[in-house]
This record gives structure tokens, sequence and C-alpha cells, in this order.
């Protein structure tokens, strides 16, 4: 067994990062040598699949049970798929004509609230997710700026929107799902348009170009 760590993550001039994650790996071999890592288990296309009315799809998102994936393409439609246990997708749902939604550009889930959230320019719309993984509109908000990406947190009560060119907003979202802004904003670095964001528990990690916020 070995004990793998990630060290701290720090940049000259600012501060560290602990990241305190660290994992066993237990190897199991009949051979005294080091194991290698190679890529000849490439994948291979399974299928290949055609949402009713759907384009050219700019994003996917995949529920964390692996059992519903939504797919929205740039004239704001959104085909909704079941997920069978050998991977093979059935379209169940196929949205077009949503209210504020004439676009898209982006689709995140909050399966905390039972949401998917979809991106159109300033404004998200908010899609309550049925029992079944269909999906049915609830509300639209007016984001603070015109959006390039959003991203929840992994408990559900936050959103967060990357801006084009005004940095990243904050939203909260209650226990009915409804989103509110409470003046949340964080501009520094050029943190915006080019960064990547993930959260762990109350740590929202950010990396951009050459820089990284904790």
């Amino acid at each position: 067994s070995v004990n793998v760590t990630l060290p701290p993550l720090s940049h000259p001039g600012s501060d560290t990062a602990e990241l305190n994650s660290s994992s066993a790996v237990t190897v199991n071999s009949s051979f005294n040598i080091a194991p290698e890592l190679d890529n000849r288990d490439e994948l291979t296309l399974s299928e290949t699949v055609y949402g009713t009315d759907l384009g050219s799809a700019v994003d996917v998102a995949y529920s964390s049970d692996g059992k519903y994936a939504y797919a929205a393409d740039s004239s704001g439609h959104i085909s909704v798929f079941s997920v069978s246990a050998d991977g093979q997708l059935t379209e169940i749902q196929s949205l077009s004509g949503v209210a504020d939604l004439g676009s898209a550009n982006g689709l995140a889930l909050n399966e905390a609230r039972s949401a998917l959230y979809a991106v159109n320019g300033s404004k998200l719309v908010v899609l309550d997710i049925r029992s079944d993984g269909t999906l049915e509109y609830k509300q639209t908000i007016n984001l603070q700026a015109q959006a390039y990406e959003i991203y929840v947190s992994h408990d559900g009560k936050q959103v967060y929107q990357n801006s084009q060119y005004n940095g990243m907003y904050v939203y909260n979202v209650d226990d009915s799902g409804q989103l509110t802004y409470d003046g949340g904003h964080f501009d520094e670095g050029g943190v915006g348009r080019q960064t990547a964001v993930t959260t762990s528990g109350e740590y929202l990690f950010a990396t951009g170009t050459g820089s990284m916020w904790v």
C-alpha cells in the first residue's frame, strides 16, 4: 500500500492553500516490479444519439446517479435522455420554446434543489427536475452581467456565475430553489471568463490563465 498526498498549492508572492487530500493505493501483483500506466484501453464509440430537433450540443449535464443526461443546443432546445445500466441513451423529453431560452450557452445541475440551470446570455432559466427526470419551467433570473458559465456549490446553496468581463457573481438558493442576488461579487486578478471553478465543502477553487484562487 502506498500513500499519495497532494502537496500545498502556492503562487510566488501570494498565499498557500493546504489541500489536505491523500489516498492509500494498494497494488496487487505477483511480480516485484513497479506498475506502469498506459493508454491501451482507449475509448471506443458505443453509439450515436440524435435528439428530436436537437442541433449541435453546446453543453451536456449528467446526473450523479447516472440515470439521466441533459443536452442543450445553441437555439435553446433541450433534450432529456434516460441512461440504461449499460450506458445506452433513450430520449424521454424534447423541449423547445422554453420561456426566455431563445438560445443557450451552458447548463448546470443543482441536484440538491432538483433543478437544471440553463444560461442564455444575461438570463438564467431555472427548470425543475421531476421524479422521472423530465423538466418543467420554474423561473427566469436576470443575471448581473452577461454570463460565460455557471457553477453550483456542493450543497446546492450557491450558484457562481463567470461573467465575460466583470468577474464572478454569487447567488443564493433557498430551500424552495429560488435564486436571489445579495451582492456577492469577486473581481480580482483576472478571475472571470477564462476561469474554471469547482467546490469542495466550504471552499471554492478557481483557476485561470496562470492563476488560482481559493
